[in-house]
């Protein structure tokens, strides 16, 4: 096992040692790219929360939150600015909105999903909640919809991307909950 990996056909000179940061940047090149991109801002917050392990084997179904096979990690990028000028608003704005747009190659695909907790109205508002509850939710959407009609019927609970009320059924004039 020191000098050979047979079941991989891998010797110990085709192996290089390194840390763990080392690999990281070793086997992913975006991260780099991340880093840099961040160096372009002033205060730039960036977090990766790894998944996988234990996460995995919880089913996408068994709770709202769907991000559990093949996920490896969470990453949250957000800046902080503290003049409130508009014109320096505009400009960190425009700086999350390029790291958002520059990530594309590198995240999650056909949806391109995102964490509820890390609330993005860019997704959409309450009237595109189809846009951006699947976005949060995956296929768990449409059940936390009828979970809502259950126990907020009169949506007392309502913010820009809180989940919406069932469709109401015209012809019985009730929410369609089952």
């Amino acid at each position: 096992m020191e000098e050979s990996f047979p079941d991989l056909s891998l010797r110990s000179i085709d192996c290089t040692e390194m840390s763990w940061i080392e690999s990281i940047l070793y086997f992913s090149p975006v991260l780099e790219k991340l880093w840099n991109w961040c160096l372009e801002e002033e205060k730039p917050i960036l977090i990766m929360e790894p998944y996988g392990g234990r996460m995995e084997e919880i089913s996408e179904a068994e709770t709202p939150f769907p991000y559990r096979e093949g996920i490896l990690y969470n990453i949250q990028y957000f800046v902080k600015w503290e003049d409130g000028d508009i014109m320096p608003s505009q400009r960190h704005v425009n700086w999350i909105r390029s790291i958002y747009q520059n990530m594309t190659p590198y995240v999650s695909k056909n949806p391109r999903v995102a964490y509820v907790n890390y609330r993005d109205l860019d997704l959409g508002k309450n009237d595109e909640a189809a846009k951006w509850g699947h976005k949060y939710f995956k296929n768990n959407f449409e059940r936390l919809q009828i979970v809502k009609g259950m126990v907020d019927p009169c949506n007392f609970f309502a913010y820009e991307q809180s989940i919406p009320l069932p469709p109401l059924n015209l012809s019985e004039g009730k929410r369609e909950v089952q």
